[in-house]
């Protein structure tokens, strides 16, 4: 007996776009991992989709729109991620840790993503208009990331000695460079490096955060054996 084919629901033109820009996004996606963003073209891009260019112009202004649609979803996902996994986190070392095991796993799945950001990131310092956007992209991750570190500061009870916002952008800058070194270096950095040196960072700051500089540098070099003039 067969079974009857259930009628796919018909979409309205507002769903209908939107699945359309879904697919061209995967699409995009593929396409700028395999070929590069120089080298990729939109009509590969609608050909991996199934769709002709002008699906692709009707969604996106050109072929740097649709790239940077792409990437500006990523890095809010990547802190939206590491925020849920450290949810539940009530300790500052396991807390960093997780952190850099995090990145540093990015960093090896998404070793193609790295490259196309970093290409791009090349191609906007050239582009006004790009410029503008990659720097809005990084104002989003730093606020969000910015919020993540401010609530968790508050939850553990831990004071910083600047904003949240720049803890966010140090945190940043040393994990673009991070990346960046991985991609050529893979064999330099261990698994646990960046949650070495994250830890390092996030120690001082609420060392900082709780007494002063001159006291904790004092006792930094006391513990040492070095004696102060």
């Amino acid at each position: 007996m067969l079974t009857p084919k259930i009628p796919r629901k018909r979409l309205t033109r507002q769903e209908s776009k939107a699945e359309t820009r879904a697919a061209l996004l995967d699409a995009a996606a593929r396409t700028f991992a395999r070929r590069g963003f120089y080298a990729a073209s939109v009509a590969d891009v609608a050909e991996e989709a199934g769709f002709s260019k002008g699906a692709v112009y009707s969604n996106f202004d050109s072929k740097e729109d649709l790239f940077m649609t792409l990437l500006e979803e990523r890095p809010l996902g990547w802190v939206s991620a590491i925020s849920t996994l450290l949810a539940n986190e009530e300790q500052v070392e396991p807390l960093v840790m997780k952190s850099g095991e995090f990145m540093t796993d990015l960093a090896e799945r998404d070793r193609d993503w790295s490259l196309l950001f970093f290409e791009l990131w090349t191609y906007a310092t050239r582009d006004q208009n790009l410029e503008r956007r990659v720097a809005g992209m990084y104002e989003q991750s730093r606020s969000q990331a910015a919020q993540m570190i401010e609530a968790k500061s508050k939850e553990l009870n831990l004071s910083l000695p600047m904003p949240a916002e720049d803890v966010a952008t140090a945190v940043i800058a040393l994990s673009d460079g991070f990346h960046l070194q991985k991609v050529v270096d893979a064999t330099r950095f261990p698994p646990d490096f960046l949650g070495r040196i994250l830890l390092s960072f996030f120690g001082g700051l609420v060392a900082m955060g709780s007494r002063p500089l001159s006291e904790v540098l004092q006792e930094r070099v006391g513990q040492r054996g070095v004696r102060q003039p």
